[in-house]
C-alpha cells in the first residue's frame, strides 16, 4: 500500500532556499555597497601604525566616500547588477605597519586582486582572507613580516591565478590543499621558515608555470609528481633540506626555462634525461652531494646559458658535448673531483663570461683555446693539476676582471702577454712553479686590486713598474727567491691594506715610504734580511691591525708611534736586534692579541698599558733584559699563552692569575720573583705548563695545584720552597714532567704515585727528602730520566726499578742508599 505524505511548510521552505543557492551562488549574491567597503578600509587605515602621504586620499569628503578614487583602490562594475565595487587593493611598498587580521575581509568579498607587498604588515595570516574572497585571482604578500602557518582555508580560492607569500616569516608546512587550486600559475613561498616536504598534490596544479619555494627548511625527497607539471616554465627549490636524488622525471617536462634545486642534500647522479629538456636556460645544482659522471646529454640543451653544478661529487673527465653549448654564459663546474684535461673545443664558447673549473683534480696542460673567449670576465682554474706555462693567447682576454691559477704546478715564464690584460682587478697566480723574473708589463695593469704571486720560484729584482699599481689593496709576493730591497715606490700603494712580503732575500732598509700607506692593515715583513731602524713614521699607519717584522736584522728602539694604534692585534718583532723600551701605548686601543718580541735586546720597564690589557691572548717576550713589578699582572680572560722568562721582571705573583680560565701555558722562569705561589692557581683549569723556575719563590707547594687536571709540564725547580709534596700532587694524572729540584722540600715521598703513568721525566734531586726510594716508582714505565740525587734517601735501592725499560738517566747519588743497582741497569 502507497502512502503519500504531504510536505509541511517548514520543509517546503528549506527546499526553496536549497533552491535559490543553486540558481544563485554567491558570487552572484547581492555585492556589498561601496560605502560598506570604504569603511571596512577607513577602520584598517585606523589599525596602521604608519600613515603615509599616499593615503591621505583615504578620507570622507562632505559625508561621503567615494573609495573609487583613491590611492591604491580600483574599482569595476559587478555583474549582472552593474554596481561599482572594489576588486584591487595596490599599496606596494608603502612601508605600511599593521596587521591583515584587521581588515574585514566579507566587506571586500569583490576582490580580485591585493597587491601589499614590500610593506612591514605583521602578524598572522588571516584564515577569513581565504575563506571570504571567492572571486581572488592575484594575493601578492611578500617582503612583509607575516608569521604563522598558511591556513588550510586557502583551498578556497578556487579562482586564485598567483600567489606569492615570500619573504615573510611563515612556518610550519606547505599546506597539501594548495593542490586543489588548479588555476595556479605562478606560486612563490621563497624565502620564508616552512618545514616538512614539498606536497605532492602539487602535482595538480598542472597549469603551474613558476614554482619558488627556495630559502626555507623543507626536507624529505622530491615529489615524482612534479612531473606531471606540463606548463612548468621556472623551478626553484634552493636552499631548503631536501634528500634523495633528483626525479628523472623533471626531464619530460619540455617548458623548462629554470631549474634552481642548488644548495640541498641532493645525491646520486645528474639525470642524464635533463638534456631533453630543449629550452632549458639556467640550471643550477650547485652545493648538493650529486655524485657520478658528468652526463653528456647536457651538452644538448642548445638555449643553455648558465650551467652551474659546483661543490658537488661529480668525477671523471669534463664531456666534449659541453663545447658545443655556443649561447653559454657562465659555466660553473669547481669544487668537485673532475679529473682529465680541459676540453680544447671550450674554444667555441665564445659568449662566456665566467669560466670556473678551480678545485677540482684537472690535469695537463690550460688549451691556448682559452683564449679565443674575448667575452670572458672571469676565469679560474685554481687548485688542479694543470702543468705547463699559462698561454700567451690568454693576452687577448681584454675584458678580463679577474684570472685565478694559483696551486698548480704551471712552470717557466709569466707570459709579458698578460700586461695586456688591462682591465683585470684581481690576479692570483700563488703557490705554482714559476720562474724568472716579474714581468715588468704588470705596471701596466692600473686596475689591479688583488696581486698574488707568492710561493713560486721568482728570482731578480722587482719591477720598480709595479709601483705604477696604485689601485692595488692586496699584495702578497711571498715564498720566492727575489733579491734587491724593497723599492720605495710601493709607497705609492696608497689603498694597500695587506702588504705580504715575507721569507724572501730581501735586504737593505725598510723604505720610510710605506708609511704612506694609511690604509694598509696587515704588514708582514718577517723572515728576510732586513736591517736597521723601524721608521718612525710608521705611526701613521693608524688602520694597522698586524705587524709582523721577525727573523731580520732590525736594531734600534721600537717606535712608540706604534703603540698608539688603536686597532694594533697582533705585533711580532722576535728574534732581531731590537733594544730600548717598548711602547708605553701598547695595548691604548685594548684589541692586542699577540705579543710576541723574544730574542732582542729589550730592557726598560714593562708597558703599564699590558697590565690591563684584557684582549691578550698570547704573549712571547721571553730572552730580553725587560724591567718591572708583576705583582698587579693576572686579569686575562683571555690569555692562552704567556711566556716572559729570562728577562728581570721581579714581584710576586697576584691572586688575579686564577682568573685567567683559558691560560695553557705560562712560563716566568729565571726572573726576580718572590713571595709564595698564589692558590688561586690552581683554578687555571685549562693550564697545561707551569714553568717558575730560577726565581725566588719560598713557602709551600699549594695542595690547590692537584686540581689541575690537564698539567703535564711542572717545573718549579731553583727556587726557596719547603715543605713536603702536597699528596694532591698525586691527583695529576697528565703530568709528563715533573721538576722540583734544587729547592729546600722535606719529608717522605709518598702519594699516589702510581697516577704518573704518563710521567717521562722526574727530578727532585738537591732537596731534603728522606727515607726509602717508593718501590712504586716500578710502575711508572714511561720514565725516561729519574733524577733523587743529593737529598737523603736511605735504604736499599728498590729492585722495582728495575722495571723502567724505558730509562735512559737514573741519578740516585749523594744519597744514603745501599745494597746494589739492579741488574737490568
Amino acid at each position: 500500500m502507497l502512502i503519500v505524505m504531504e510536505n509541511p511548510p517548514l520543509l517546503k521552505l528549506i527546499s526553496l532556499a536549497l533552491l535559490l543557492i543553486a540558481w544563485f551562488p554567491p558570487a552572484m549574491a547581492v555585492p556589498p555597497s561601496l560605502q560598506e567597503q570604504a569603511g571596512a578600509l577607513l577602520a584598517w587605515k585606523a589599525t596602521l601604525r604608519s600613515h603615509p602621504a599616499q593615503l591621505q586620499s583615504w578620507a570622507r569628503r562632505n559625508n561621503t566616500v567615494w573609495p573609487c578614487s583613491w590611492y591604491g583602490i580600483r574599482c569595476s562594475k559587478h555583474q549582472p547588477r552593474h554596481q561599482e565595487v572594489i576588486t584591487e587593493i595596490s599599496l606596494r611598498g608603502l612601508r605600511l605597519r599593521g596587521e591583515l587580521n584587521a581588515l574585514n575581509f566579507t566587506a571586500l568579498r569583490t576582490l580580485s586582486s591585493i597587491q601589499l607587498s614590500h610593506n612591514q604588515i605583521r602578524g598572522f595570516f588571516p584564515p577569513s582572507l581565504a575563506s571570504s574572497l571567492p572571486n581572488l585571482q592575484h594575493l601578492m604578500l611578500q617582503e612583509n613580516q607575516l608569521s604563522g602557518e598558511i591556513p588550510w582555508q586557502i583551498e578556497q580560492l578556487q579562482n586564485l591565478v598567483g600567489l606569492d607569500l615570500s619573504a615573510n616569516h611563515l612556518s610550519s608546512t606547505i599546506p597539501s590543499v594548495l593542490g586543489y587550486l588548479k588555476k595556479l600559475l605562478r606560486v612563490d613561498l621563497s624565502n620564508n621558515n616552512l618545514t616538512g616536504p614539498i606536497p605532492r598534490s602539487l602535482g595538480n596544479c598542472t597549469k603551474l608555470t613558476t614554482l619558488y619555494l627556495s630559502g626555507n627548511q623543507l626536507s624529505g625527497l622530491l615529489p615524482r609528481e612534479l612531473g606531471y607539471l606540463a606548463n612548468l616554465q621556472e623551478l626553484d627549490l634552493s636552499n631548503n633540506k631536501l634528500v634523495g636524488s633528483i626525479p628523472s622525471v623533471l626531464g619530460y617536462l619540455k617548458k623548462l626555462h629554470r631549474v634552481n634545486l642548488s644548495n640541498n642534500n641532493l645525491t646520486g647522479p645528474i639525470p642524464r634525461n635533463l638534456g631533453n629538456c630543449t629550452e632549458l636556460t639556467i640550471l643550477y645544482l650547485y652545493g648538493c652531494q650529486l655524485s657520478g659522471y658528468l652526463p653528456r646529454e647536457l651538452g644538448y640543451p642548445s638555449n643553455l646559458q648558465e650551467l652551474a653544478l659546483s661543490h658537488n661529487k661529480l668525477i671523471g673527465c669534463i664531456p666534449n658535448e659541453l663545447g658545443y653549448l655556443q649561447k653559454l654564459h657562465r659555466m660553473d663546474l669547481s669544487s668537485n673531483n673532475l679529473t682529465g684535461p680541459i676540453p680544447t673545443n671550450f674554444g667555441n664558447l665564445t659568449k662566456l663570461t665566467f669560466l670556473l673549473l678551480g678545485r677540482n683534480q684537472l690535469s695537463r696542460y690550460i688549451p691556448r683555446e682559452l683564449g679565443y673567449l674575448l667575452n670572458l670576465q672571469e676565469l679560474a682554474l685554481e687548485k688542479n693539476n694543470l702543468i705547463g706555462s699559462i698561454p700567451n693567447t690568454f693576452g687577448h682576454l681584454i675584458n678580463l676582471n679577474g684570472l685565478y691559477l694559483w696551486g698548480n704546478k704551471l712552470f717557466e715564464h709569466i707570459p709579458q702577454e698578460l700586461g695586456n690584460l688591462v682591465n683585470l682587478q684581481d690576479l692570483e697566480l700563488s703557490d705554482n712553479q714559476l720562474i724568472g723574473s716579474i714581468p715588468s708589463t704588470f705596471g701596466n695593469l692600473t686596475k689591479l686590486t688583488i696581486l698574488y704571486l707568492d710561493g713560486n720560484k721568482f728570482t731578480n729584482f722587482l719591477p720598480r713598474e709595479l709601483g705604477y699599481l696604485v689601485n692595488l689593496e692586496d699584495l702578497e709576493l711571498s715564498r720566492n727567491q727575489l733579491i734587491g730591497s724593497i723599492p720605495n715606490v710601493f709607497g705609492n700603494f696608497t689603498k694597500l691594506t695587506i702588504l705580504y712580503l715575507y721569507d724572501y732575500q730581501f735586504t737593505g732598509y725598510l723604505p720610510r715610504e710605506l708609511g704612506y700607506l694609511m690604509n694598509l692593515q696587515d704588514l708582514e715583513l718577517h723572515k728576510n734580511k732586513l736591517m736597521g731602524s723601524i721608521p718612525n713614521i710608521f705611526g701613521n699607519l693608524t688602520k694597522l691591525t698586524r705587524l709582523n717584522l721577525n727573523e731580520n736584522q732590525f736594531s734600534g728602539h721600537v717606535p712608540q708611534e706604534i703603540g698608539s694604534s688603536s686597532d694594533l692585534v697582533a705585533l711580532h718583532l722576535e728574534s732581531n736586534n731590537i733594544s730600548g723600551p717598548l711602547p708605553p701605548e701598547l695595548c691604548s686601543g685594548g684589541r692586542l692579541k699577540n705579543l710576541t718580541a723574544f730574542d732582542n735586546n729589550l730592557n726598560g720597564p714593562l708597558p703599564s698599558s699590558l697590565v690591563h690589557c684584557t684582549s691578550l691572548v698570547r704573549v712571547r717576550l721571553e730572552r730580553n733584559q725587560i724591567e718591572g713589578d708583576i705583582s698587579e699582572l693576572g686579569a686575562y680572560p683571555n690569555l692562552v699563552y704567556m711566556e716572559r722568562s729570562s728577562n728581570k721582571i721581579f714581584g710576586q705573583l697576584s691572586y688575579r692569575w686564577g682568573e685567567c680560565r683559558s691560560l695553557t701555558m705560562l712560563r716566568l722562569s729565571n726572573n726576580n720573583l718572590t713571595g709564595k705561589i698564589p692558590i688561586s692557581m690552581g683554578q687555571v683549569s685549562q693550564l697545561g705548563l707551569l714553568d717558575l723556575s730560577s726565581n725566588k719563590l719560598e713557602g709551600e707547594i699549594p695542595s690547590a695545584l692537584g686540581n689541575l687536571k690537564k698539567l703535564f709540564n711542572l717545573s718549579l725547580v731553583d727556587n726557596l720552597l719547603h715543605g713536603s709534596i702536597p699528596q694532591e700532587i698525586g691527583a695529576l694524572s697528565s703530568l709528563e714532567l715533573l721538576d722540583l729540584s734544587s729547592n729546600s722540600l722535606s719529608g717522605l715521598v709518598q702519594g699516589p704515585i702510581e697516577n704518573y703513568l704518563k710521567l717521562r721525566s722526574l727530578n727532585l734531586r738537591r732537596n731534603n727528602f728522606k727515607g726509602n726510594i717508593p718501590t712504586i716508582l716500578g710502575v711508572l714505565h714511561n720514565l725516561h730520566m729519574l733524577d733523587l740525587s743529593d737529598n737523603s734517601f736511605s735504604g736499599a735501592i728498590p729492585s722495582q726499578l728495575s722495571g723502567l725499560i724505558m730509562l735512559d738517566t737514573l741519578n740516585l747519588s749523594h744519597n744514603e742508599l745501599n745494597g746494589s743497582i739492579p741488574s737490568s741497569f
